[in-house]
């Protein structure tokens, strides 16, 4: 089982990306398939690396299991909106509740 690794210096806990702790830690409360786990969390990591001068998009964009208004904002930034709903599916699937995306 893999633990989080406390950075010492910043005081908070690094998770293991694509692991069952992260799915927890962001709220995904459905079926924890690894493979569109990670799929909707590369966009999240593309994001990031496209705002680098913004820390917190990738914390924003994975936040409620995918289900913010960031999430949407990093696929159009990636030039992906053609595959929006299948990334509206793939969320269903792993967060257990086919709800509306939420502020």
């Amino acid at each position: 089982m893999a633990y989080p690794r406390r950075q010492e210096s910043s005081g908070s806990y690094r998770l293991r990306p694509n692991t069952m702790k992260e799915f927890h830690y962001y709220n995904c409360q459905g079926e924890y398939n690894k493979n569109l786990y990670s799929v909707l969390n590369r966009i999240c990591t593309d994001c990031q690396n496209i705002y680098r001068d913004h820390p917190n998009i990738l914390r924003d964009c994975k936040a409620n299991c995918f289900r913010t208004s960031m999430f949407p904002i990093c696929v159009s930034s990636l030039e992906l909106q053609e595959l929006q709903g299948d990334y509206d599916r793939q969320i269903s699937v792993i967060s257990g509740d086919p709800a509306e995306v939420q502020e």
